[in-house]
């Protein structure tokens, strides 16, 4: 081999290297969705980061997914009491929230001993001929269930 063809061979093997997709560019993104899950709490107020995300959420009531950037996000949950005030029921915990991933936050128990869980979901596609299914039993004064 002549040294012109070593370096069209190598020119052509560094043009494939740059078009594999392992230089596409990263998701940062994340999702999560939060659902008033406390049969007994009034309606709450969201915030994410300090920030009101959703505002007079009622019980049995979850929000569509909302975007965020991933990293650590602070989430806030509280309480709308008789004159419109404010009482914080959860949190605000801090939430690491990876990238290609969805998260559901549920506020669940009864007002006295509420908490939130949360549901980590990797981003995945479903294959053709399958199905996604999750279930989650969070009703506070109901029997276990198989």
């Amino acid at each position: 081999m002549t040294k012109y063809k070593v370096a069209l061979l190598v020119l052509l093997a560094s043009l494939l290297w740059g078009c594999s997709d392992n230089d596409k560019p990263l998701d940062t993104t994340t999702q999560i969705r939060v659902i008033h899950a406390s049969p007994d709490a009034p309606k709450v107020d969201v915030l994410v980061d300090g920030a009101a995300a959703l505002q007079d959420v009622d019980y049995a009531v979850g929000s569509g997914l909302i975007d965020l950037d991933a990293g650590m996000h602070d989430i806030e949950v509280q309480g709308i009491l008789p004159g419109d005030t404010r009482a914080t029921v959860i949190g605000p915990v801090s939430l690491d929230l990876l990238a290609d991933s969805r998260y559901d936050i549920l506020a669940e128990n009864n007002v006295a001993v509420i908490e939130p869980l949360v549901i980590t979901n990797l981003e995945r596609r479903v294959t053709l001929g399958s199905a996604r299914a999750q279930v989650v039993h969070a009703a506070p004064d109901a029997p276990a269930v198989d």
